[in-house]
């Protein structure tokens, strides 16, 4: 057994390998097995690391990308490992535009989560928040200047590479929904804020 474009294999755990999850829900789906090494063989992985994932992964690929998927503990020659399994789905599934934007023009002062639901032909994200002062709905839909509702974490997004500055974000958005083609909604991971 090889890794592949549908297998792939972690020694442990880092949130980094939520990427390899989203491509697996981008593409056929696919297998990600936790307590493997390079070569496939089972280095495992402890008990209460175990415990920890199976209960935090399954909430976590929920509520940070909308993926259900198998999360399970295996065993091979008496040593644990885990395996997530996830199907292809129908809704490309990616750190898209839209979550950006949710995080980056949240009102943090309304104890209220961003809520993400996937749906068969939506993907519907909530978060607490307002347009700028004097902004209508008409002004938000034409050409605006960026006015981010959180400066500082829109320009921490900036200067890691997540966004850009220039108020095209939900012009972004929009395009990628109507056109309803996978190839552009994967393009929307560097993604901008308006």
């Amino acid at each position: 057994m090889i890794e592949s474009q549908n297998l792939e294999w972690k020694a442990s755990w880092h949130d980094d390998h939520l990427k390899s999850v989203c491509a697996f829900a981008n593409a056929d789906g696919g297998t990600l097995e936790i307590g493997r090494d390079d070569h496939g063989a089972v280095v495992g992985i402890g008990a209460r690391e175990r415990r920890r994932l199976l209960e935090e992964l399954p909430n976590k690929l929920r509520d940070l990308l909308g993926i259900v998927a198998s999360v399970k503990a295996r065993e091979e020659d008496g040593v644990p490992y885990l395996r997530i399994v996830v199907e292809r789905y129908p809704v490309p599934i990616s750190y898209r535009e839209a979550l950006l934007k949710a995080v980056v023009h949240r009102d943090y002062a309304v104890p209220t989560p961003i809520q993400i639901q996937v749906h068969d032909d939506r993907l519907q994200i909530y978060s607490a928040g307002s347009l700028p002062e004097g902004w209508t709905l008409e002004r938000l839909l034409g050409p605006h200047p960026s006015q981010p509702f959180n400066p500082d974490i829109a320009n921490a997004f900036f200067w890691a590479g997540e966004i850009e500055t220039w108020g095209r974000g939900i012009d972004r958005v929009f395009r990628a929904c109507r056109t309803g083609r996978r190839d552009e909604h994967l393009d929307l991971q560097r993604s901008t804020s308006s």
